[in-house]
């Protein structure tokens, strides 16, 4: 079974067949795909379960349509999962090839993230990050585990966090990694695999030879990864795909 994650920068304007062609060539099972709009439509071949309307006050981009997180699946949902925050997740039982699978969309708060309270004071940096993460990640991995009867379970999106230790690069994200080793330690207690931590973000070497790696993550209970592959949202066209690497996983049965 695959699956993908990427993160398609609001999903708008002409690309958008481009990412569709993208998307069909890599031929995910199950697409977790995060600041996503409903005109990129992959109902040919996927049925769509969307988190709920971003806020249209926090970015001129956002408009009638767009989701943090909508999951594309070949497979018939069995069931949803009540998530902490159906803005930033979504998530649900499908009835998969290899069998029951929970599974999880999320869009974690990056460093400037002002949250879903406009007129309140602006947030400390990665404020919105540590609140989510400790507040609503942990109850929905709960949740999940509740709901779904023992079945497998995934966690998929945009993290806006490294996950590889030690960090190669001079600028993680967050650069606090006692942040990140938080995020690391509740998936691992949940005994979910990041599979894509050590993975790179293709295109050109950073300044001392290294490449940084993803932020946008699938992580599983079913063991190792038999098989990762990234690709860059930067094409060397005007606009761009995305400013976000894209990632799928194949799992074992």
């Amino acid at each position: 079974m695959r699956i993908g994650t990427w993160n398609v920068d609001y999903a708008r304007g002409s690309r958008n067949s481009d990412r569709l062609s993208l998307l069909e060539s890599k031929d995910a099972d199950i697409w977790v795909l995060t600041e996503t709009h409903s005109d990129l439509d992959l109902s040919k071949t996927h049925v769509a379960l969307m988190s709920e309307e971003r806020p249209k006050w926090e970015n001129p981009k956002v408009c009638d349509g767009s989701t943090w997180v909508t999951i594309w699946s070949r497979f018939p949902v069995v069931s949803t999962i009540k998530v902490p925050d159906a803005r930033r997740m979504v998530a649900a039982v499908f009835d998969t090839s290899v069998g029951l699978l929970a599974l999880a969309g999320v869009v974690l708060p990056w460093n400037s993230d002002i949250g879903d309270k406009p007129g309140e004071q602006k947030p400390a940096p990665w404020e919105e990050h540590k609140r989510v993460l400790r507040d609503q990640m942990k109850v929905l991995m709960t949740t999940m585990s509740a709901e779904s009867g023992g079945c497998r379970r995934a966690i998929a999106g945009d993290f806006n966090s490294h996950q590889a230790f030690p960090y190669p690069f001079p600028y993680p994200y967050p650069h606090d990694e006692s942040l990140r080793r938080e995020l690391a330690a509740l998936l691992s207690d949940g005994f979910f695999t990041c599979h894509t931590a050590d993975e790179e973000v293709p295109g050109p070497l950073q300044p001392g030879g290294l490449r940084q790696k993803l932020i946008d993550h699938v992580c599983s209970d079913f063991g190792p990864a038999f098989r990762v592959e990234t690709w860059s949202g930067i094409d060397g066209k005007s606009p761009r795909l995305s400013d976000h690497a894209g990632v799928f996983v194949d799992l074992p049965d």
